[in-house]
């Protein structure tokens, strides 16, 4: 975005809100937690972005940052032509890596679903869920 020339602030403002602010976060931060605190979580998240990108732009940080060019990276808005074989590959390659953390992470869950007994977890009056492992 610096290289578009983007106001620093802006940049700094995205760079701050975007990844606090995502929308998954901001749902599932109103299904546990409550409607009214996502709410102000919003609000302050994005008043302090604001507040902070356009404060470091007015501090003269913009002039901290070094113009860096990437050897053999793709230039925006140029498109790199991959056949179906290319990304076939680069499917398998990524499930090699990922599969052995999911089953691992299986392995575990099922560890403690057959180890951790129920009378434990769940309360017999309601049969609900005593508490709940993130």
């Amino acid at each position: 975005m610096l290289n578009r020339n983007v106001r620093f602030g802006i940049v700094m403002v995205f760079l701050f809100a975007s990844p606090v602010l995502d929308p998954t976060i901001i749902t599932l931060m109103a299904v546990v937690l409550g409607g009214k605190v996502a709410a102000v979580y919003t609000m302050v998240t994005a008043v302090f972005s604001i507040v902070l990108g356009f404060l470091l732009e007015k501090m003269g940080f913009a002039s901290q940052v070094k113009r860096v060019i990437v050897k053999g990276g793709m230039e925006f808005g140029k498109k790199k032509k991959k056949g179906v074989q290319a990304a076939l590959s680069e499917t398998l390659f990524l499930i090699k890596t990922v599969y052995p953390y999911v089953f691992i992470g299986a392995g575990i869950g099922a560890f403690i679903h057959s180890v951790v007994p129920r009378k434990e977890v769940i309360n017999d009056e309601s049969d609900q869920v005593g508490f709940c492992l993130f």
